[in-house]
């Protein structure tokens, strides 16, 4: 990607044996090179929908998304905390799903809600696989009265077998795709749940 080559481990998930990624934590986690070009290319592609303020999850898209900010001539982005900290006043909060952690919550205190409240939101993520901090992150900034104008991210991985990750996938805007493998007996349960 942007005329970078990288490698990517394979990594088997701890809680769906026989499934691995290719996991992209080396990445979003320290390489400032491969990140920095990643933002500016979703801020190239995203400057159109004139966001006002960037939306994330902690932790890995922190980077991310002040470096997409920056590179929209932004001043400002919120990230939404994965757990409640004791100076966290009045906050909203939504349940999301994931691939690695399942069940988990996004929280947002008082003066981020301050913060997007009637703005046009743009909600970035490193990866959408399932699609639960996207469609957590758009919850969120519904309900502090914020637009969502945008959503983006580097990678999709795997198909959508979901409706919540086909929703969360509708209007994204992707760089690449990330590849999964599975051993044959877990590929075959995972095709049998999807018949009807």
């Amino acid at each position: 990607m942007f005329g970078l080559q990288r490698k990517l481990e394979l990594r088997e998930l701890y809680n769906d044996r026989g499934h691995w990624i290719a996991s992209n934590h080396s990445l979003i986690f320290g390489d400032l090179e491969f990140v920095s070009r990643a933002a500016r290319e979703i801020s190239a592609r995203t400057r159109k929908f004139h966001p006002e303020i960037v939306l994330t999850a902690e932790a890995k898209s922190i980077f991310l998304a002040g470096k997409t900010a920056e590179y929209l001539g932004l001043t400002h982005f919120e990230v939404a905390r994965k757990s409640l900290k004791s100076y966290n006043k009045s906050p909203i909060s939504t349940e999301i799903k994931s691939t690695i952690s399942r069940k988990e919550r996004l929280f947002l205190d008082i003066s981020s809600q301050k913060s997007l409240r009637g703005k046009d939101v743009m909600i970035i993520d490193d990866v959408v696989t399932t699609g639960g901090n996207i469609l957590g992150l758009e919850r969120l900034a519904k309900k502090c009265g914020a637009i969502v104008v945008a959503k983006a991210c580097i990678w999709i991985e795997g198909y959508p077998a979901s409706s919540p990750a086909f929703e969360a996938r509708k209007g994204l805007i992707y760089l690449s795709t990330l590849p999964e493998f599975f051993l044959p007996q877990r590929l075959r349960k995972i095709r049998e749940s999807m018949l009807p």
